[in-house]
């Protein structure tokens, strides 16, 4: 009895050593989110899949993933190691796949990225464990709020005027559609005078808006100088949450767009989508003001050098920033010679004093007069 109870022993070991051998093999781990682009708030279910291919049981199995940097788990229940680990335990038996779903939500605006996640598979006596490292490669983009541009801008210097989308384009002299009303705010040389004098009231010209216009907005994320100084995210976010209003609205308008922004996001560094009008540019264009990051690519001012050549193909230039600094001056002056209208939107008036009149609206955010 004593022999078999020992040669059952040696066995079990046996077998409890191959099988630490061979556990991880055939065994797969995969993690999604149920959405790859959600609004701010949204909710999220990150859908992890365990699979064992093979016809041994894996007694215990703890899974793990690095949790990035604002995302957390809705249920609290759930186990956070050091903040920085979500993990779970199970069992699986052979040929057996197992998937579990647990909501999340992210804190702030952004691009979150899935990489690191681990598996740690024990022994049947659970005496020793194995690591086995996975890399994931799933991303979540969070977009930014849409801030109303029509209502938190503020003309600087002057009247303007009620501030659409249509103000952000040069009105076309050769496209009239019609005539209207005089209402205090069009320019003089509008007014359609033999019509107005027939009418006995003050007539403009009405232009087709649309036609043939292209805008270019600009978005900086340059908040100091030098940029490696601090960081304003609050002026930076309200810029990229009204450029979201602004694109949106002028693709509801049709009228093409594109967008550029000083931002580190791939390896590119200089992130430009050309002007477009489809369904798949919008997406395109919300992709990139959620993946939008706070490293500078380059001082705006050598950014704005960097768009001269392309001033051509676009009607109207609409900056958005967070500080007009003085090193802005001159380049933004000679773009504003390359187009027929340029748009300047800061989240300050600091330095807006230094801007000519001449072919530039100037606005500020909110009426931050601080």
């Amino acid at each position: 009895m004593l022999y078999v109870l020992l040669f059952l022993l040696i066995l079990f070991f046996f077998v409890n050593n191959v099988m630490q051998k061979i556990i991880y093999r055939n065994l797969f781990y995969n993690i999604y989110p149920s959405k790859e682009v959600i609004e701010f708030g949204e909710e999220v279910k990150l859908v992890f899949q365990l699979e064992n291919r093979k016809k041994l049981p894996i007694t215990f199995l703890e899974a793990f993933l690095e949790v990035p940097k604002g995302m957390y788990f809705k249920n609290k229940k759930n186990k956070i190691t050091n903040e920085m680990y979500f993990s779970f335990q199970t069992v699986l038996m052979p040929y057996q796949r197992r998937v579990r779903e647990y909501t999340v939500l992210f804190k702030r605006r952004g691009l979150y990225v899935i990489n690191n996640a681990y598996l740690q598979v024990g022994d049947i006596l659970g005496l020793s464990t194995k690591e086995i490292s996975f890399y994931i490669n799933k991303s979540v983009i969070v977009l930014p709020n849409k801030l109303n541009f029509e209502e938190v801008l503020i003309p600087y210097g002057s009247t303007m005027g009620n501030i659409s989308v249509k103000r952000f384009i040069l009105d076309d002299p050769t496209m009239i559609v019609g005539l209207r009303e005089y209402t205090g705010f069009e320019p003089q040389k509008n007014i359609h005078w033999p019509t107005s004098l027939r009418l006995n009231k003050l007539m403009v010209k009405n232009f087709d808006y649309t036609t043939d216009s292209t805008v270019m907005i600009v978005v900086n994320v340059e908040s100091y100088k030098p940029f490696y100084y601090s960081i304003d995210s609050k002026k930076i976010e309200d810029c990229i949450s009204i450029a979201r209003d602004i694109c949106e609205k002028l693709h509801d308008s049709k009228i093409s767009y594109g967008i550029s922004i000083n931002s580190q996001i791939t390896s590119s560094n200089n992130e430009i989508i050309h002007y477009g009008l489809t369904e798949h540019h919008r997406y395109n264009v919300l992709k990139l003001l959620g993946m939008v990051d706070y490293n500078v690519s380059m001082p705006f001012e050598d950014y704005l050098e960097y768009l001269m050549p392309i001033c051509s193909n676009y009607s109207s230039f609409v900056l958005i920033l967070p500080k007009v600094f003085e090193e802005y001056i001159l380049n933004i002056e000679r773009i504003s010679k390359e187009v027929n209208k340029l748009i300047i939107i800061a989240a300050s008036r600091d330095n807006l004093e230094l801007l000519s009149s001449n072919n530039i609206e100037t606005y500020v955010i909110g009426g931050d007069f601080n």
